[in-house]
């Protein structure tokens, strides 16, 4: 194979999971994120049950419709454990962006190439 073919740039050695609420939406954003080492996709209820540890990935990515008690429940989760990025995607009248509520500690690049990966600005989580 070609060495221009095979993806080398940082998000071909990530680990993301995207939590969402409405898999239409969820599986939409996984799609824009495919070029990632992993990408997991599971509901929310799933992480905060227990049955999926968001310690075992590089990036957590939660969707912008989570209800707003799952959603902070998710965040303080993430940010109580682990070292890796967790970004938040925000759909409002401003227009979409990525909110940074962490970056990662071993990875700090990550949250920028997620952010990159969807085409759309990164921002500090403060900032909304």
């Amino acid at each position: 194979m070609a060495a221009d073919l095979i993806p080398l740039d940082d998000i071909a050695r990530m680990r993301v999971l995207v939590v969402h609420t409405n898999f239409a939406v969820g599986s939409a954003i996984a799609r824009r994120l495919i070029d990632a080492d992993v990408v997991a996709l599971v509901h929310a209820g799933s992480v905060l049950d227990g049955h999926q540890d968001p310690t075992r990935y590089d990036v957590v990515l939660l969707c912008p419709y989570l209800p707003a008690e799952q959603r902070d429940l998710l965040v303080a989760a993430c940010l109580a454990a682990g070292d890796g990025a967790l970004v938040e995607l925000l759909d409002s009248d401003q227009g979409s962006r990525v909110l940074l509520h962490r970056p990662g500690i071993t990875w700090p690049e990550a949250a920028d190439a997620v952010a990159e990966a969807l085409a759309l600005p990164l921002e500090p989580a403060q900032a909304a």
